[in-house]
């Protein structure tokens, strides 16, 4: 090493030094939960949270992860000095003040992670000039304005989480469009306008995608609600509840990667797609509740083998039967733990094969029109349901003794409807009931003799 790089290698030690030993100071780091080594200036690559080069190295910054630390205080800005620094990880702490455009001249950083914090004011475009970034997580601060556009110059981007800010404005086509991008999350912000464009410019026009994970819920998106890309093999979740969408779900088929569709509390109507559901689908969890959707369930739906939760409650008009019969075989559904129809228009009868489902944890189908009798059904076989809701509908007959023999049933609710004949002693007994509601209805009590009504269940209520 000659005189001259001898001379750049203690200048670089000595502005990392003096960086570190700014941020200490700047975030009383007094106060710091880990702060072995801080402030000895002997080797501050030994510090806590410090990675340099090598282990032998005394300068050359890689890393500085100090997360969930207790560092309190302004992000200082000097921070853009450690021109080496690839992995920036502050997340969880109390840093306030605004993130400095000076941020983008970090050619080598990769991952920038600064969540929850209570930084606030604009994201600064010349992030975009961050060549290198892969991971930028900003989520869960106080952000405002808009996201900005240049963030599409991040050509290596792989991850974008900007969730729970208060961002405006419309999600910029040209950041969706980053072709290797794989977690897109604007989750609980305040953005609007369309999602159709941003939504195809996931797809790549065609192109292959490595996209993950899309969560734009609890925004002010509008328009008619965006297709998945049917090009993307790796994606486990497409999040776009809890806006303004309008219109009808599109009839097109998700990659069978899906784990997660959520479109909940929009103002989606029509009905549901049967195309939505291919036989090889992987779905977990499917959740369209809040809605004006109509119309019958598809065939497609309730031939899911993986499943676990469907919640198409609150919807008001989706209408007919539970489809059971035919080329529906509800035993497929084994995985099935959670399923919530509750506040719709479905007839018919309760199929015994739903109920019998090994794994069901929850059926509500309160508040319906459903018909028939609940004696017959599968009840022996639900060993693990905990919450049964079938209140306000027009079933009719007596209460299936079962139901009292139930060790997992935490809450039953039959109110409101039609059923007749002796009140189950096995019931009244029940030690693992929690709360019932058998109200409503043209019961015998006298079958019960001095039982009387359990604890946790007035007359009122049953």
């Amino acid at each position: 090493m000659d005189a001259g790089d001898v001379e750049d290698a203690e200048e670089e030690r000595r502005v990392e030094l003096m960086v570190l030993t700014d941020l200490y100071r700047t975030t009383e780091g007094t106060y710091w939960r880990r702060q072995n080594g801080w402030l000895d200036a002997r080797n501050h690559c030994a510090w806590e949270g410090v990675t340099c080069v090598s282990p032998e190295a005394e300068f050359g910054v890689l890393s500085l992860a100090l997360p969930d630390n207790g560092l309190s205080g302004v992000l200082p800005q000097t921070l853009a000095r450690l021109h080496r620094l690839r992995h920036l990880d502050l997340s969880g702490n109390r840093l306030r003040g605004t993130v400095s455009g000076a941020f983008g001249s970090m050619s080598r950083l990769q991952v920038l992670i600064l969540r929850s914090n209570a930084l606030y004011g604009k994201i600064p475009g010349e992030l975009g000039a961050a060549s290198s970034l892969e991971q930028l997580d900003l989520s869960e601060n106080h952000f405002a304005g808009r996201l900005p556009s240049d963030l599409s110059r991040l050509r290596e981007l792989r991850m974008l989480n900007v969730s729970s800010n208060g961002l405006t404005g419309e999600l910029p086509t040209g950041v969706c469009g980053l072709q290797n991008l794989e977690v897109l999350s604007v989750a609980k912000n305040r953005l609007s306008g369309d999602l159709l464009g941003p939504a195809a410019a996931l797809g790549f026009a065609g192109r292959r995608s490595t996209l993950r994970l899309f969560d734009a819920s609890e925004n002010d998106f509008s328009g008619a609600p965006p297709a998945v890309p049917p090009d993307a093999p790796e994606l486990l979740i497409w999040d776009v509840s809890k806006n303004s969408m309008r219109g009808s779900l599109p009839k097109s088929t998700p990659p069978e990667s899906l784990r997660i569709f959520a479109a909940s509390d929009n103002r989606l109507t029509g009905a549901v797609p049967a195309e939505m559901f291919a036989p090889k689908l992987q779905l977990r969890r499917l959740d369209l509740s809040g809605n004006a959707l109509n119309g019958t369930l598809p065939d497609t739906l309730m031939s899911l083998t993986q499943v676990r939760h469907i919640n198409i409650s609150g919807n008001g008009d989706i209408c007919g039967e539970i489809p059971h019969e035919g080329v529906v075989d509800i035993r497929v559904m084994r995985a099935l733990m959670e399923f919530d129809a509750s506040s719709n228009a479905l007839t018919g009868p309760l199929p015994p094969a739903l109920v019998g489902l090994p794994n069901l944890r929850v059926l509500d189908l309160s508040n319906n029109e459903l018909n028939g009798t609940l004696s017959g059904e599968n009840w022996a076989d639900a060993t693990r349901l905990e919450r049964l809701n079938l209140r306000g509908n027009r079933l009719r007959g007596s209460i299936p003794p079962e139901l009292g023999m139930l060790r997992g049933l935490t809450h039953l609710d039959l109110s409101g409807n039609e059923l007749d004949g002796p009140v189950p002693v096995a019931l009244v007994t029940a030690s693992t009931l929690e709360h019932m509601d058998i109200s409503g209805n043209s019961l015998d009590w006298s079958t019960v003799g001095r039982q009387g009504p359990r604890r946790g269940a007035s007359d009122g209520e049953l």
